[in-house]
């Protein structure tokens, strides 16, 4: 499997992967519509960094890391404390003939890694609360729930919070 940025020629892929799974969810309140302007920045660098999984040329999975204060202003408001610079863990999918393979697990791996590099301090992530899958996967990389709440427009979602820490050397890099 090779995990990579999508760019603009991932498009219509990463278009038909939302589509095969929204049609796939159980609840579909699980996933929120997408709203144009958010349509709009999806390739957009200064916006949304997209990676994308691939099983040969095929997106078997994706996951964005949302850089845009109004992908997370909202979320953040409701929380008891302020967090420094935050960026949004969004739109994590997966095709569900390739779930249960650790998809899920490289494309954050991936996103961490560019959080860190673009010197994000805090990820941040909205789950519906009956989305377990979505809910241990971002409590296996180390999200903690910090509250729960309804959105302007309805939804009802659990925020998730995780520093992003730099990996400290100790002595010759053993530690």
């Amino acid at each position: 499997m090779l995990i990579r940025q999508l760019t603009n020629n991932d498009s219509d892929a990463f278009y038909e992967l939302i589509d095969i799974t929204v049609n796939s969810l159980e609840n579909q309140e699980f996933w929120l519509p997408i709203k144009d302007e958010v349509r709009t920045h999806f390739f957009d660098k200064s916006w949304t960094v997209l990676f994308g999984a691939f099983e040969g040329s095929t997106l078997v999975g994706a996951v964005g890391l949302f850089l845009n204060e109004s992908e997370y202003s909202e979320s953040l408001s409701y929380l008891s404390r302020t967090y420094e610079g935050p960026a949004k863990v969004d739109r994590l999918m997966v095709h569900p003939n390739y779930r249960g393979r650790g998809v899920t697990d490289e494309l954050m791996k991936e996103l961490i890694a560019e959080a860190k590099r673009l010197k994000v301090k805090n990820l941040l992530a909205t789950i519906h609360p009956q989305n377990t899958v979505a809910r241990s996967a971002m409590q296996r990389i180390g999200m903690e729930l910090m509250c729960s709440y309804m959105n302007k427009d309805g939804y009802f979602r659990n925020v998730f919070v995780m520093p992003v820490k730099e990996k400290k050397k100790g002595f010759f890099g053993l530690i």
